[in-house]
């Protein structure tokens, strides 16, 4: 990827790398303000936190590897650390996806995809110390003419075609196990007698926007990394790709917002709900001091409606009390 020190070294904060890893360490300051606000973690709020505290590190190391006289062997460490974190950073976001469904998918969906996704994740891990072994063997022959390089940035580039393809299919193995089970709880709470929540909608358009903004990040960098320079002037493919990656260290920022915005529906559900409640026993209460023998009946009857409610939609979400729990994992497990 990086050329060995130039002529003239740029200070740090003249060059994109510096300006990549501030935006991660703004990201992690952000999620920190997050989790103090929302008064605890949790994995879902750790995992853009962890993304963006790695592409600050990665970001940093790439300028020490670019542009340091330090001795090839401990560039070389740079390096192999550098493309650690940077695997961090990118494979590292479908675990948001992953944090959400884990607790709640369960028999034999939930092996196909523990499978489907780990298997992602492997793939994306073998490139990416596949990638790692050529950085450290391009940078421990410390040769800077033109044919060494000219390999180096052809290998890579290939590889990188293999690295961001399977992190685009785990999320989308999330996003398509996740709307699966959103739609199925809101037919079935619809079927039970009850309104589809709030909550439920917008986890499925917050589902299907971070598939669509993932994959305009994955999709597009496998294509335009293949022909990425960083030698010599850049090309408007690599200026591309800049941006592209520029994308994907603001992505964490949808993450914070779908967290807040996910706690503030649940908040607002749970509201109502409360207030249902204190109308049915303020109306009970108004009847039982006007008509005691009414406010029995209407009582017995409300209580007859509930029964009925809640034993078909044990039925058609239930069935196990572990789909019950799945359920409310959905509900309470991430935003409250």
């Amino acid at each position: 990827m990086a050329s060995n020190a130039t002529a003239v070294k740029p200070q740090y904060f003249e060059t994109i790398w510096a300006a990549f890893s501030t935006i991660g360490l703004n990201n992690v300051l952000v999620g920190l303000m997050i989790a103090g606000i929302r008064g605890r973690f949790s994995a879902v709020i750790l995992v853009p936190i962890v993304t963006s505290a790695a592409c600050a590190i990665s970001n940093g190391l790439y300028y020490y590897v670019s542009f340091s006289d330090a001795p090839a062997v401990n560039r070389a460490v740079a390096y192999a650390f550098s493309d650690f974190a940077w695997l961090v950073q990118e494979g590292g976001l479908p675990f948001y996806g992953y944090a959400i469904l884990a607790p709640i998918l369960y028999g034999g969906e939930h092996a196909i995809y523990l499978t489907l996704f780990w298997g992602c994740i492997f793939v994306t891990v073998v490139v990416r110390v596949a990638i790692a072994v050529v950085d450290v063997l391009f940078t421990l022959a410390d040769d800077p003419s033109p044919t060494p390089l000219a390999i180096h940035l052809t290998m890579v580039n290939r590889l990188h075609l293999g690295y961001f393809i399977p992190i685009a299919m785990a999320e989308s193995v999330n996003a398509v196990f996740l709307l699966k089970k959103l739609r199925t709880t809101l037919r079935s709470s619809i079927s039970g007698g009850l309104k589809g929540g709030k909550l439920y909608r917008y986890l499925i358009r917050s589902a299907e926007i971070r598939l669509a903004s993932l994959a305009l990040i994955g999709i597009p960098r496998s294509i335009t990394f293949f022909f990425h320079m960083v030698s010599g002037p850049l090309n408007p493919v690599s200026q591309i790709d800049l941006f592209i990656y520029t994308l994907g260290c603001l992505f964490p920022i949808i993450l914070f917002v779908d967290i807040l915005a996910s706690r503030l529906v649940f908040a607002e559900e749970s509201a109502a709900k409360s207030s249902n409640i204190d109308s049915v026993v303020l109306v009970d209460h108004a009847i039982s001091k006007l008509h005691p023998s009414a406010s029995q009946t209407a009582a017995g009857e409300r209580h007859d409606i509930g029964l009925f409610a809640m034993s078909h939609i044990e039925r058609d979400v239930g069935g196990t009390n572990r789909k019950r729990f799945a359920q409310k994992s959905i509900e309470e497990r991430n935003w409250m």
